[in-house]
């Protein structure tokens, strides 16, 4: 009880005598200036007082007194001087305070500047991040339905490889393009080999790849994630993506996969295909 007791009296008793004698300290320093400039102005009323009163007996004349008050004039001249002096002094203090001020100003701008730099560098670090995050969960995914995929041929990897064999076996005799996308898209869509997921997820790693791309203000082609993620495609899902974004309804998927890589090397062997598919596209590119 008596360690509470004392404990309240240094954290309140002791705290409020700092502040109250802080506050007199305060209170006795403003009426020391308050008396100060009261006892100067007092001073001179009795100075200028005096002053008439001395005078004044000496002369009976108001000529003579003016021609003695003329004599003083050197003298107001010269106090003149000084108060245009001190003018002059105190311009050029406000000045170099005014230079103070605005150097302190300068400072604190190019301090803001630097925080603001800081902030958009945290910020650039902070989406980095996220997108790394982003791309390679998409990545992991991409694995996982691939694992998940089954077909009458097996799972996994063996469903990919029926899927291609199936395809290449439908392509053969092809003699027009119309012929091409029809046959294309009725395999893709066969519903024995369920590939619609793991196509959609390769479409969303791309759009990302292409939109973090635009962030940096470079080229999709030249983009490292890119060279990432068509490195993780065996050459029977590089055959699939070539004729599945080839074929596309969508015009904004049927554009995507150029812009990622050079198509015809996903497919040396259909050199009329990729005519077909791409060809207009990279005659248009290179006009």
């Amino acid at each position: 009880m008596k360690k509470m007791i004392q404990k309240f009296y240094n954290k309140y008793i002791v705290e409020n005598l700092e502040t109250n004698e802080s506050n007199q300290d305060k209170d006795k320093t403003k009426g020391f200036v308050v008396w100060k400039l009261r006892s100067i102005l007092l001073a001179f009323f009795i100075i200028w007082g005096l002053s008439a009163l001395l005078i004044y007996p000496f002369f009976d004349d108001w000529s003579e007194r003016g021609t003695f008050g003329d004599t003083f004039g050197a003298i107001n001249a010269l106090f003149s001087a000084f108060a245009f002096g001190g003018l002059v002094y105190t311009l050029f203090i406000q000045r170099y305070e005014l230079s103070l001020q605005r150097k302190e100003l300068e400072m604190q701008r190019k301090e803001v500047a630097r925080n603001g730099d800081q902030l958009e560098e945290q910020k650039n670090i902070m989406i980095e991040q996220s997108f790394e995050n982003t791309f390679f969960k998409l990545i992991e995914l991409h694995y996982t339905i691939v694992q998940s995929l089954s077909s009458h041929t097996g799972g996994g990897r063996a469903a990919v490889h029926g899927k291609y064999v199936a395809l290449s076996s439908a392509l053969i005799n092809i003699e027009t393009k119309e012929q091409l996308v029809s046959r294309v898209n009725k395999v893709v869509g066969d519903p024995m080999f369920s590939i619609a997921h793991y196509l959609n997820n390769i479409v969303c790693m791309l759009n990302l790849i292409k939109k973090h791309s635009r962030n940096l203000n470079q080229e999709t082609k030249d983009s490292e994630h890119a060279v990432i993620l068509f490195s993780q495609f065996s050459k029977e899902e590089q055959y699939l993506l070539f004729y599945y974004f080839g074929c596309a309804e969508d015009e904004r998927v049927r554009d995507l996969l150029p812009q990622f890589i050079n198509v015809q090397e996903l497919n040396h062997d259909a050199p009329l295909h990729y005519e077909w598919l791409y060809g207009s596209k990279r005659n248009n590119s290179n006009d």
